[in-house]
């Protein structure tokens, strides 16, 4: 079981419930594998509960927070934007058309790039010609 924990789990979580197994104290297996005492108690009632398939990372299936804003809202701020600044709206609206038609990538439309070198890293800054693309 040990060792099939090992591929799928971080080794200090591994460490850690082998610790707890083998008799060490919460705070000295906090201590040895540079956890939180409160995180290896966690760490053991999961896998107490659930078994080892539960020591793995749970961040996978998280769909993380809500957004601040909806659609309506992402929307009324886009057209506030190109309204109130119309000559930075337009540099947007060309560094988007730039990433997609030169370099092949297609950004979500809630990513707004503010950047005058948007997808360009060195050594290529200076050298559009040797720029990385995505190929379609």
């Amino acid at each position: 079981m040990l060792s099939r924990l090992l591929l799928a789990v971080d080794r200090r979580i591994t460490q850690a419930v082998w610790l707890l197994a083998k008799g060490h104290s919460t705070a000295d297996v906090a201590e040895i594998v540079a956890l939180t005492p409160r995180w290896v108690n966690k760490l053991a009632r999961r896998c107490e509960t659930d078994g080892a398939d539960a020591l793995g990372d749970r961040r996978r299936g998280n769909r993380g927070a809500r957004p601040l804003l909806d659609e309506a809202d992402l929307e009324a701020l886009r057209e506030r934007l190109a309204g109130d600044h119309p000559e930075a709206w337009a540099r947007i609206q060309s560094r988007r058309e730039f990433m997609r038609e030169a370099l092949g990538i297609e950004l979500h439309p809630d990513v707004l790039p503010f950047s005058n070198i948007p997808a360009f890293l060195p050594p290529f800054l200076l050298r559009a010609d040797r720029a990385m693309t995505i190929a379609s």
